[in-house]
């Protein structure tokens, strides 16, 4: 063995044999023995990279990081090798027209399941840097020459010289392929003739050479195609990847969310696939010309111009059958939109949706537009039967047309004019239908151009002007960090300000606070100061770097140390003593040790896995190691408790960060007296600018903007509604849980043990399942009685198929026959004419139900499958998303469900079909010249060796495909949504750079797979030209039957050839494509939610619950088998209308509490009842429906004010809506939407036109018009001000007096006046009692939690309002 092709070999092969040469060469050709070498040990070596530095959990992260940076060098234009890796750059001529380089890797793929290390590095010409800057450069050139860049014409630019090369390929490959009938004829004649062996079989010689040229052209040309097609993709995902960077706010608003990820997953699709098959469009008119011209020569003029004719009429019927389709295919977009948008809402808001009870009516309105949307899928498919049916009718009828003006002219049909005639008739057959297809392609194509092209048109983010520098060392520290003068600020040109008449001034190192009600501008200032908002009037100037963290964090799927290293060029050289620094003065540190794997522990989609406070703290620590000169800090003390609160604000905010610009919006005035100025800002205003004495004089009451603050010294625990689940995956209920909160810094948590998959890496979302190896006939036999009761269609869909191929086949033996009738009557002609004729109709007929059989069947599949997955998703417990991102889940509804409804079907119906031709072929081959069949045996058998040969590493480059495809727009989606913060830091090179690694990962995948396909191509096509040869051999020289017969033996081999190619991808499409089946039903086997406990189920009162009486009575809770108990012999009593603060230090067990009264954590031990029913026996949506639930971090869905409280119109009337509005203090602001639409008012995706604060009150609402007699606040006003905090506290005393209301304590004074305190300890109840009583008690812990609450208050120099504690 050598080491990749340049190795030394051993004596016995240095110098082989000719035989043995000839031997490895068929070897590598056909793939049927071990070659000499193998050419893929360098690529192996290429991602095995070494672990040799002795690290333990850093091992996993640096060899990732290491393979990113070789991937990334691999793709930059500067990036050279000592040596190349691509097999492709290293074959010789030989090796490169036949694909012989492609051999080693197809046979690995047939010995093992193929992974990522087993592809190739991406060629030279496929490097995705050289690609991108090459777009970027030829935008560049054509706008400095005063063109118009449009990326059409850019990519005209790039392409057009290989395009042309094609072509000019193309023309030859054509003429190659006109001359088959041509020689077809000569044949015929000779052997009707009689004509000398030497001379016949020098025909057949000729046609043999020609048939191995043509395959060689025409693959040549697809790989130069297929070439250009990955290129377009890489520029154009790239190009749309930059300008998403760059764009502003207000055009990024403009398109939408939705159509920017369009943009880069179907639109640019459409785009990247079009070269493959763009040069129909001038070479099918010119195919049809010359067959017309070629069969005038062979059936005379007018009947060559009768087929002419009909193939016009065929055309325009075409043309108008893809002008339907394009048309509803359309309309079945909007549809699939409308659905996905649900699907969408429902999976990543389904904790909402469990908690409140929503899941089945929004799986029914779902399924309510399944049902439209398979109502368009049917009726396509309907079309696309005509379509079908079009495309093989066509050589049928256009060969009745000519064959009987043929004989209407009284021509004698012979075999030399028949089967030529026929071959044409079939040539003619694609130009026919890819024609149109392809006009349409070109109309689909230009909609997305225009797409593609009105996103790049959007204005780009105007930099803020550069500040100016100080002209003397002395004047730095009375430098202007920010000046904002006269600023009109609005978030669209055309839209209403903002931001009115700012006039503003922060020197360098000063710290100012930014204070005023929920929706007074605050945030939009931040905003304005990093140019993300359009300056209508007046200017804003930044002097330095800036850092940025926004009110609702952006966290990334990595792990917690990449999220704080973000900043950093070298994540693996990072300086450690800064980044412990950070750690420290951001209160992280006891995360680490509650965290698994500590700061390599994987933080989920969105900071899934782990609480608000964690959320904020990371994203403070990734602002602080960026070492920038202004820090812009949006609220990042509402989420955490008083303690944590005071050291952030202390040790990093005055402490850490002492020497820089610190602008810091938030609600905690308790820190007013500490800062260098206070801007209060109201209704887009600044009313006010000073000190906290200088305002204080002046009257500004402070405690207005007072916002919630957890005084206890705890953080709520969950990121959604207390969230508390499965620690295995994501559990945010105890310290146990990977998102247990921070103690107190320097205290670790209580229980910091356990989750996720490893303790030593933190590893969460669980790596993609993919299938290896065959599809299990399970999953296809699933698939078949889907589509129909008793196997009735699929039954009649086999039948059809033989029965269509076979009456095919006996026009083609009538044709034979008809030309050796010596009678040339007219009664002869007549017979021959309608029989032929029947038989093409009934082929037609027979065609047409089969067709119909595989719609309908197809139909039924895709509405039980999509069915079966959308019931089981909404029945699968929380514990279950947490470790499934939810764009894998949405890709089971978009994707597969494509899939589903459409390319399997037409990959089980063409693989089906080419299966049955080519039986049909092979019988008509051997019936007419049984010495063939010496050929075919051995040929079959190689046939099959390469099919099976081939499928293996096929299906694996093909899932693996499919696999690298997803973190592409998965990470666009995240950029998407982090696009502020990336663009604060300055990080657009760094996701620009990932994003490139991620295409060239996607590359290496999908040009192997290319190639592939390339290298089966060849190898079929030889075989199947071995046998036209030797059947066309054997006809000529040895046939015993007439020339009509040896025709009919010939086309049918002929055929054979491009069929066996076909069916051989057919059947790996279809196997590929049946991995989606796969994954739709992978969810299957899932133990649903509440399952354990189905038997226990019985129906509850209707008026159920009446009192809202709660008991826990020894309830013990642990998240899996293996765990220790969360909750140890919890049990306390609740009457009815009573209402309880919880508190507790972090991992004490309130939200793992809480979440038991939902069912979404089941008991190990115990029981809870409410209203003496025993909630385990109680169906779990009767049970949810019954509980209300205001969430510290809201989800709010795009429609409506309206779909947000009431989406299924189960209030009495518009009155009761407006009053919870009114109650929830959002009845103004709904008023003031900009709409003017009141209830019908429009909320934006995620409710992007409210503010976070109005969010929370909105949530607020929703529970208001539930009317529970149970409510549960999960530290619910986090991020609202004073005012309207007490607001919604008098709201909770009169509305809910009568309910029993449990309030997880987000800030002491919220539960003050509770009737009881719970306070939890370790899972167990430590003290519950009046809250009086518990004060009166020297030795209580809530009496040291207040006492401590004093203290912090303490800070402040003047009296807080009536409300505080402090007072």
């Amino acid at each position: 063995m050598n080491g990749g092709g340049g190795g030394h070999h051993d004596d016995s092969r240095s110098n082989p044999s000719v035989l043995r040469r000839a031997r490895r060469a068929l070897a590598r050709f056909t793939g049927l023995g071990s070659p000499s070498y193998d050419e893929l040990d360098e690529e192996v070596e290429f991602t095995k990279l070494s672990n040799d530095d002795g690290e333990d959990a850093n091992d996993d992260d640096a060899e990732s990081e290491a393979e990113d940076e070789m991937l990334y060098r691999s793709s930059s234009p500067s990036s050279s090798s000592s040596r190349r890796l691509s097999p492709e750059d290293e074959a010789s001529t030989l090796s490169s027209l036949f694909f012989t380089y492609v051999t080693p890797l197809i046979q690995k793929g047939s010995k093992k399941a193929l992974d990522t290390q087993d592809l190739w590095r991406t060629a030279e010409a496929d490097r995705v840097g050289n690609l991108a800057d090459g777009y970027r450069a030829a935008q560049d050139f054509l706008r400095d020459s005063n063109k118009k860049y449009t990326c059409f014409r850019i990519l005209v630019k790039l392409h057009w010289r290989r395009f042309a090369r094609a072509g000019c390929i193309k023309v030859v490959h054509d003429g190659v392929e006109l001359c088959g009938p041509l020689l077809l004829q000569r044949l015929l004649k000779a052997i009707a003739d009689g004509a000398p062996a030497s001379e016949s079989g020098g025909i057949a010689v000729v046609m043999g050479t020609l048939a191995c040229t043509q395959t060689l052209l025409i693959n040549q040309y697809f790989h130069i195609l297929f070439r250009i097609s990955v290129h377009t993709k890489v520029q154009l995902i790239s190009a749309i990847y930059r300008k998403a960077l760059t764009v502003s706010s207000s055009g990024y608003a403009k398109v939408g969310t939705g159509k920017v990820n369009n943009l880069q997953s179907n639109d640019a699709a459409k785009l990247w696939n079009m070269p493959q098959y763009l040069h129909q469009l001038w070479n099918a008119p010119l195919k049809l010309v010359a067959i017309m011209a070629m069969l005038s020569s062979i059936i005379h003029v007018v009947p060559a111009f009768v087929g002419l004719c009909v193939t016009i009429v065929m055309i325009p019927m075409g043309s108008f059958v893809a002008k339907r389709l394009a048309r509803m295919r359309r309309e079945l977009l909007k549809k699939t939109d409308a659905r996905v948008k649900y699907v969408t809402e429902f999976v990543t808001g389904i904790k909402a949706m469990k908690l409140y009870a929503w899941e089945k009516a929004y799986m029914r309105k779902i399924t309510q537009l399944r049902e439209e949307e398979l109502r368009m899928v049917r009726r396509i498919a309907y079309l696309n039967i005509c379509n079908m049916m079009l495309f093989f009718a066509s050589p049928i009828l256009v060969a009745l047309a000519g064959f009987w003006t043929y004989a209407l002219m009284g021509y004698t049909l012979t075999a030399s004019v028949a089967f030529p005639a026929l071959s044409l008739f079939n040539i003619l057959r694609f130009p026919v239908l890819m024609l149109p297809m392809q006009i349409m392609n070109l109309i689909n194509a230009k909609v997305s151009f225009k797409r593609v092209q009105d996103f790049f048109d959007q204005e780009d983010r105007e930099l803020l002007p550069p500040a100016a520098k100080a002209d003397a060392q002395g004047d730095a520290q009375n430098e202007e960090a920010v000046t904002i003068r006269n600023g009109d600020f609005a978030w669209a040109k055309d839209s209403a300000l903002v931001l009115k008449n700012v006039n503003l001034s922060v020197k360098r190192g000063e710290l100012v606070m930014v204070v005023g009600q929920v929706g007074s501008g605050k945030s939009s200032l931040l905003s304005a100061m990093l140019g993300e908002m359009v300056c209508k009037n007046g200017g804003c100037t930044v002097a330095g770097t800036c850092a940025f963290t926004s009110q609702e964090p952006w966290i990334q799927n990595a792990s917690l140390r990449d999220n704080i290293l973000a900043s950093a060029s070298n994540k693996g050289n990072y300086d450690k003593a800064k980044y412990e620094g950070v750690l420290d003065a951001c209160a992280l540190r006891a995360d680490l040790e509650i965290l698994p794997g500590g700061d390599l522990a994987e933080i989920g989609e969105k900071g899934i896995n782990i609480s608000g406070g964690q959320k904020h703290r990371i994203a403070l620590a990734r602002s602080v190691y960026a070492d920038a000169d202004i820090y812009l800090l949006d609220d990042p003390l509402s989420a955490v408790d008083a303690h944590v609160s005071r050291h952030i604000f202390e040790e990093c905010v005055k402490g850490t960060l002492a020497s820089k610009t610190r602008i810091l919006v938030t609600h905690q005035v308790q820190f007013a007296a500490e800062v260098d100025r206070i801007l209060v800002f109201k209704d887009g205003c600044l009313e006010h600018s000073g000190t906290y004495e200088e305002l204080s004089q002046a009257g500004v009451a402070f405690s207005q903007f007072q916002g919630d603050q957890e005084e206890d010294g705890e953080e709520g625990e969950g990121n959604q509604a207390g969230e508390a689940q499965d620690p295995g995956s994501k559990s945010k209920g105890s310290a146990q849980a990977v998102n247990g909160k921070a103690a107190p810094p320097g205290k670790p948590g209580a229980q910091g043990a356990m989750m996720k998959k490893s303790p030593s890496t933190g590893a969460l979302v669980k790596a993609e399942e993919r299938s290896k190896g065959r599809v299990k006939k399970a999953v296809y036999v699933k698939y078949i009685r889907s589509c129909g009761p008793y196997l009735i269609l699929p039954i009649i869909f086999i039948c059809c198929a033989f029965t269509e191929r076979g009456l095919q086949v006996g026009q083609n033996f009538v044709l034979a026959d008809w030309s050796n009738e010596e009678d040339d009557s007219w009664r002869s002609v007549k017979y021959y004419l309608m029989f032929y004729s029947l038989l093409a109709a009934s082929s037609i007929g027979f065609l047409g139900l089969r067709s119909f059989t595989m719609a309908n069947g197809s139909f039924s599949a895709s509405k039980a499958m999509h069915s079966g997955l959308l019931t089981k998703v909404g029945s699968l417990p929380m514990s279950f998303f947490d470790s499934q991102p939810s764009g894998r889940l949405i890709n089971r509804f978009t994707r597969d469900t494509e899939s589903l409804d459409s390319t399997i079907s037409q990959s089980l119906n063409s693989a089906t079909v080419c299966a049955v031709s080519t039986f049909f072929s092979v019988f008509v081959v051997c019936w007419v010249t049984p010495l063939v069949i010496l050929m075919i045996v051995p040929v079959s058998l190689l046939y099959l060796r390469v099919q099976l040969f081939y499928i293996g590493a096929s299906r694996e480059l093909k899932r693996l495909d499919s696999l690298a495809m997803s973190p592409i727009f998965s990470n666009f989606v995240e950029t998407l949504q982090g696009l502020t913060v990336i663009r604060a830091f300055g990080l657009e090179s760094n996701f620009d750079r990932k994003n490139m690694v991620l295409l060239t990962k996607s590359n290496r995948a999908y040009w192997p797979l290319v190639s592939s396909n390339r290298w089966l191509s060849i190898r079929l096509e030889y075989l199947g030209s071995s046998i036209t040869f030797t059947t066309a051999l054997v006809s000529a020289i040895y046939s015993s039957h007439s020339a009509g017969m040896s025709g009919l033996a010939i086309t049918s081999a002929m055929n054979m050839t491009g069929l066996m190619t076909w069916m051989v991808r057919q059947m790996t499409e279809l196997e590929v494509n049946m991995n989606s089946i796969e994954r739709i039903t992978e969810y299957d086997g899932h133990e649903s939610e509440g399952e354990a406990n189905m038997h226990l189920t019985r129906a509850v009162p209707k008026m159920w619950p009446s009192k809202g009486r709660v008991v826990f009575d020894k309830v013990f809770v642990k998240y899996r088998p293996d765990l220790p108990h969360v909750l140890k012999s919890l049990s306390f009593t609740v009457n009815g209308g009573e209402k309880i603060g919880v508190c507790g230090r972090t991992g004490c067990g309130k939200s793992t509490m809480m979440m038991t009264l939902y069912r979404m954590v089941e008991l190990d031990k115990g029981k809870i009842t409410i209203d003496d029913v025993d909630i385990a026996t109680a169906a779990l949506p009767d049970l949810r429906s019954k509980l209300s639930l205001v969430p510290q971090d809201p989800v709010i869905f795009s429609g409506t004010v309206r779909s947000n409280l009431d989406p299924f119109n189960e209030t009495e009337g518009d009155s009761e809506i407006w009053n919870a509005l009114k109650l929830s203090g959002l009845k103004s602001t709904i008023k003031e939407l900009p709409d003017k639409k009141g209830l019908d008012s429009s909320i934006d995706e995620g409710g992007g036109n409210l503010s976070v604060g109005q969010k929370q009150l909105l949530c607020m609402a929703r529970a208001l018009i539930r009317k529970s007699k149970i409510l549960i606040l999960d530290e619910a006003t986090s991020n609202v001000d004073g005012e309207t905090d007490a607001l919604i506290q008098n709201t909770i005393r009169t509305a809910f007096k009568d309910c029993t209301v449990l309030t997880i304590a987000h800030r002491l004074n919220t539960i003050i006046d509770s009737d009881k305190i719970l306070l939890l300890q370790d899972g167990q109840v430590a003290e519950f009692d009046a809250p009086q009583t518990l004060l009166n008690r020297p030795d209580s812990m809530f009496a040291q939690m207040v006492e401590k609450a004093r203290e912090n208050a303490s800070a402040l120099k003047k009296s807080k309002s009536s409300g505080s504690i402090a007072e």
